[in-house]
C-alpha cells in the first residue's frame, strides 16, 4: 500500500532548538606517558520544543508541536596519542534522550559521531609565552 502526500503538502525540515544540561562523570586513564584513555557517563535534563508533521492512515496531514521535559544520558571515550610537538587520536560520543508523547509512549532520539584527528603543536607566540612567565612569578601555581 502506497501512502500519497495530499497536494497543499511540502515537506519542510524544522528548526528544533533543545535546551540540555549534561552532567557527566569523566576520567582519563594515563596508559603510558604518550597515551592516554578517557571515559565520560552521565544524566541530561533539558527542554525539548518540537514539531513533528507525518501522514496519519487517512492520508491527511498531522502536525504536532510542543514543549517537553527531556530526561537522558550521554556517552563519550576518546584515545590519544601525544608526542612532544604531534598528537593524534580517535573520539567517540553518544547520546541518548526524550520525552512522553501524547501520554502513550516515550519519544526518544539518539545520535552519535564519531572523529579521528591528527595535529601539530606549534610554538607559542612570543606575547603569550611573556605573559605566563608574568603569570608564573605571582602565582603560587606554576602553569606550563
Amino acid at each position: 500500500m502506497m501512502i500519497r502526500k495530499p497536494a497543499a503538502y511540502k515537506t519542510k525540515a524544522p528548526i528544533v532548538p533543545i535546551l540540555t544540561c549534561y552532567f557527566p562523570v569523566a576520567g582519563t586513564l594515563v596508559i603510558s606517558p604518550k597515551f592516554s584513555a578517557s571515559l565520560g557517563v552521565g544524566p541530561s535534563f533539558g527542554v525539548d520544543f518540537f514539531k513533528s508533521v507525518s501522514i496519519d492512515d487517512s492520508s491527511k496531514v498531522v502536525l504536532s508541536q510542543g514543549t517537553k521535559f527531556t530526561t537522558g544520558y550521554s556517552v563519550q571515550t576518546s584515545v590519544n596519542y601525544h608526542a612532544k610537538r604531534f598528537f593524534a587520536g580517535f573520539e567517540s560520543r553518544y547520546r541518548s534522550y526524550g520525552h512522553k508523547i501524547e501520554d502513550i509512549s516515550r519519544l526518544i532520539k539518539q545520535y552519535s559521531y564519531y572523529q579521528v584527528f591528527i595535529g601539530w603543536r606549534l610554538r607559542a607566540p612570543t606575547f603569550a609565552k611573556k605573559s605566563l612567565d608574568w603569570v608564573n612569578k605571582i602565582s603560587p601555581i606554576e602553569f606550563d
